[in-house]
Parts: C-alpha cells; sequence; structure tokens
C-alpha cells in the first residue's frame, strides 16, 4: 500500500512588490516639525515588472493626515526580480503632533501593476513625536 498525497500549485509568473523598510526624517520629530517619508521598495516576483508608475500612498494613523491631500510618492521605472528601490513623498504635508503614531506607506496603491501577491503592499511603524 502507498501513502500519496498531492498538491495542486499554481506557479505565476509575475512580479511581487513588497516594501521592505519605511523611513522618516528628522529621524526624532518633536511637535510641528514637517515630516518626511520614504519607502524601500522590493520586487520579490519572479519576472520584471513592466515600465510603469509605482506608486506610494502614506498614512498617518490609518488615514491621509490633510484633507485632501494626502502624502504620495511614486516613480515610472520597472524593476528586475530583487531589485530595490526608494520612493520618497512628494512633500510633507504633516506638521507632527504630540504622541505615537503610525505611520504607513501602501505601494501600488492604484493596483497599476499585476502581482503573484497583492496582500503584501502595506508597511506601518509606530513614531514617537516629542515635545519642543
Amino acid at each position: 500500500m502507498n501513502n500519496t498525497i498531492s498538491r495542486k500549485i499554481n506557479i505565476q509568473n509575475k512580479p511581487d512588490l513588497t516594501p521592505t523598510s519605511l523611513h522618516w526624517s528628522p529621524s526624532s520629530p518633536v511637535v510641528g516639525s514637517p515630516l518626511a517619508l520614504s519607502v524601500e521598495v522590493e520586487n520579490i516576483g519572479n519576472i520584471t515588472t513592466p515600465n510603469d508608475w509605482i506608486g506610494v500612498l502614506y498614512t498617518i494613523n490609518g488615514i491621509c493626515p490633510e484633507a485632501m491631500h494626502c502624502q504620495w510618492g511614486g516613480v515610472k521605472t520597472s524593476l528586475e526580480p530583487g531589485e530595490k528601490i526608494i520612493i520618497g513623498t512628494n512633500e510633507s504635508l504633516w506638521n507632527s503632533t504630540l504622541g505615537t503614531h503610525q505611520i504607513g506607506a501602501l505601494i501600488d496603491d492604484q493596483n497599476l501593476i499585476k502581482e503573484s501577491n497583492e496582500d503584501n503592499n502595506i508597511i506601518t511603524r509606530s513614531i514617537t513625536v516629542k515635545p519642543k
């Protein structure tokens, strides 16, 4: 008697963008200081992305920091498998407020790149803003 098990595996030839790190400047913000954000994005997929817009939407505590003026960034480029790029904000729209906040970045926010995994495009980190 043979014991066997089988499983169907679907291997997709698609790029897969994922954020690998999230940074801000100044690194130790105080109340009122404008915050510049950047995220490192890597293609962990098995093919090159198309030469298209790779956008990033930045959030503070899960929302856009100013009504109708979200912080965003992006580049028009292609990424080889394993290649990384840093994408910064278009401008600093949020002046730091006192306390601990969740800074987030959603990459490929307009879903222009068809990826093998669309569920790994978000990164969040905590930041503490101190008094002046």
